[in-house]
């Protein structure tokens, strides 16, 4: 047998994911993505992308096409549905309809112990600064432009809780179990799983989605605006309000604003 790798074929790959990993579909619209979770993120992106930058590398095109092969696997031939609301493109992953209306779809590779701590209560404050805040608010974001409250987020935990880095059971630091997709907690049967798909239905308040509208559909849609109009990263910096977040270390769009954010660790 011979074996030849064919460079060219993987370029061609490469070119056409790093291309489209980032997609902007109609230029007119604002993207919600593009205020949430950070306003000066979107536009320094928007801004950049205009001037011929691009900001997805092939670290990152790898992780976009991971994340969407997850997604057409669990949705296979299931719809998407997108609607305007003031002038902001909504896009949901999943519509089905019924009590939850629709599935949002993420993959990553944070540990899913954040999000089983949190359900521990049950509930908690929409503002609550955590990891997965940009996904909650995205959610509360759909729910908005639709005038429902409620939706489903189902998570693809690629490394699961970390299982493979434990020894000790998170919950009473009994003994760890080894086990094909888990370890059992010999004192008190947790389970740390080492890859992880999460359901969660979120409900949200009335009062949760008027802020949504107000800070979302308001006031991030008028700093977008403003900041879009700029013809210097100056003027970027001076017409958002940053999200400092758990992103802004391999922040590339910041990065070319000089987003005084950019890089830090702080917020992990």
């Amino acid at each position: 047998m011979k074996l030849a790798e064919d460079k060219a074929h993987r370029e061609r790959i490469w070119d056409n994911l790093t291309a489209t990993a980032d997609v902007e579909g109609d230029p007119a619209l604002i993207h919600q993505h593009e205020l949430l979770p950070c306003v000066r993120k979107g536009v320094a992106a928007r801004w950049a992308k205009k001037r011929g930058h691009n900001l997805t590398d092939r670290k990152s095109a790898l992780y976009f096409l991971r994340g969407h092969s997850a997604e057409a696997l669990i949705k296979r031939s299931e719809s998407s549905l997108r609607v305007v609301h003031h002038g902001v493109l909504c896009s949901v992953d999943w519509w089905h309809g019924g009590k939850c209306h629709f599935t949002e779809i993420k993959s990553t590779t944070l540990s899913s112990r954040a999000a089983w701590e949190l359900l521990r209560s049950g509930e908690m404050p929409l503002e609550t600064a955590h990891k997965f805040a940009s996904w909650f608010k995205q959610c509360a974001t759909y729910c908005t432009a639709f005038g429902i409250r409620s939706c489903r987020l189902l998570v693809f935990f690629l490394h699961g809780e970390y299982a493979e880095r434990r020894r000790k059971c998170p919950e009473c630091s009994g003994p760890l179990e080894d086990g094909r997709l888990f370890k059992t907690c010999q004192s008190c049967g947790y389970k740390s799983y080492r890859i992880d798909l999460r359901s969660y239905i979120l409900e949200f308040t009335k009062e949760e989605l008027e802020v949504i509208e107000s800070d979302v559909f308001w006031t991030r849609l008028s700093e977008f605006l403003e900041a879009q109009r700029q013809t210097t990263p100056e003027g970027i910096i001076t017409k958002t309000t940053p999200t400092p977040g758990f992103l802004c270390w391999s922040c590339e769009a910041g990065k070319l604003v000089a987003c005084p954010f950019f890089g830090s660790t702080e917020y992990e």
